[in-house]
Order: structure tokens, then C-alpha cells, then sequence
């Protein structure tokens, strides 16, 4: 096979799967259906509520119709509940009764949000001192390969502001690559599945594909 004709392929292939991308509605194109959802769940202005395992099979259900990823379901929780003074919190053991039927994107997601440690996550306004607009609270601190680097989480981990499309200021999360060790400090959802992550000291983020939930 030329040269050219591989490339020819590989080409083929960045652009077949640039369109499949562009395709899926993203954040941006399921926030309505995701709204619709929540309205259904009658959650009261101003109050925390702690969805149960239906309800939170109900969302993950709606991810893999919507085909966008568990960050994108986050981000579009946080626009509904945080504007009406409320959070919302899963917990770990609905996240993994739902994995009994749905997979959550792959080892990629999980190991940037890695449930099988998950005691929950709350999201939405923060009503209490020492809340962010995302806590996610583990069982112990852990780490994983994320292929930047080793990523530590401490037991209490997240994000001080939750804004459409973009997770900002991380605490709890550092990134140790070779004898360096800088904190994580950005998700940013730059496009339906893709996300970049930003570390300090970094000059480029680190752009990859974060895969939709599918149904088993």
C-alpha cells in the first residue's frame, strides 16, 4: 500500500469520525430533555435532594438515548437545579446499580470518575460552607493512569464552579507525571464527547474522546 493511499485512509477515518462528533447534541442539545426530566422528579426550589436508584437509572437511560457522556449529564443537571437554589445528590450504589445494565464510556471516563469507588457526588448550588458545585466524595483517596499521567484523588475531590460546558477550579485532583506533580485545574467539554483537561504548568491541555453512555 502507498503512502498516499494510507494517509488517504487515515484521513477518511479523522473526518468520518469529526462528523460522527458533530452529530451528537452535546450539553448543549440534551439540556431541554435532561430539564424535562428533572422537572418530573419534582425537585423543590432551594431544597437538596438525594435521587434514588430509579431516578438516577431514569437519567443514565436518557444518556444513552441522547448519546452523550456522564460529564455532559453533570453539566446539564447543574443548569437546572443550581439557578433554582437546589442540588442534587447520587450516590455511588445507584451509579453502580445502573452499570448493571449501562456502560458508562469506558476505562477512560472511569478512571476520571471512577465509580466503583464513588460513596456519592452532589451537584447544583452550594447551600452549606465547604460546598462546591461539584463534590465527589470516595471511599479512601486513590489513583489512576489517565494517560497524562498519574492522577491522585483525595477522599473529598471536584470542581469550585460547574459553568455550561466547563468544569473549573479543581481541588482534591493533582497529576504526577515523572517527578512532577502539578494540580489539575479544568474539564472543559470543547465539543459533544470530547473533553480537554488543563494541569498547571501545562501549556496544552489534553484532548480526548469521552465516550457516551450504551446500553449493555
Amino acid at each position: 500500500m502507498t503512502t498516499k493511499r494510507i494517509f488517504a485512509m487515515i484521513t477518511c477515518v479523522a473526518l468520518a469520525t469529526a462528523i460522527s462528533a458533530a452529530d451528537k447534541p452535546g450539553a448543549n442539545g440534551a439540556a431541554a430533555r435532561i430539564a424535562a426530566t428533572l422537572a418530573d422528579f419534582s425537585i423543590a426550589p432551594a431544597t437538596t435532594v438525594t435521587l434514588d436508584d430509579d431516578q438516577v437509572e431514569t437519567l443514565i437511560a436518557l444518556c444513552d438515548e441522547l448519546e452523550i457522556n456522564v460529564f455532559e449529564l453533570i453539566d446539564c443537571v447543574n443548569r437546572v437545579v443550581a439557578p433554582q437554589n437546589s442540588r442534587v445528590v447520587m450516590r455511588g450504589s445507584s451509579l453502580r446499580k445502573a452499570q448493571l445494565a449501562f456502560d458508562f464510556g469506558g476505562e477512560r471516563v472511569l478512571a476520571i470518575l471512577p465509580v466503583d469507588k464513588l460513596e456519592h457526588l452532589e451537584v447544583g448550588a452550594t447551600k452549606a460552607k465547604g460546598q462546591r458545585a461539584l463534590d465527589i466524595f470516595l471511599e479512601a483517596p486513590m489513583e489512576n493512569y489517565i494517560e497524562i499521567g498519574t492522577v491522585r484523588y483525595e477522599k473529598k475531590f471536584g470542581f469550585e464552579t460547574v459553568s455550561a460546558l466547563k468544569f473549573s477550579g479543581a481541588y482534591g485532583i493533582t497529576v504526577k507525571k515523572m517527578l512532577v506533580t502539578a494540580p489539575l485545574k479544568t474539564l472543559e467539554l470543547y465539543a459533544p464527547l470530547k473533553g480537554a483537561i488543563y494541569v498547571q504548568g501545562l501549556s496544552r491541555p489534553k484532548k480526548w474522546n469521552l465516550n457516551a453512555v450504551r446500553a449493555k
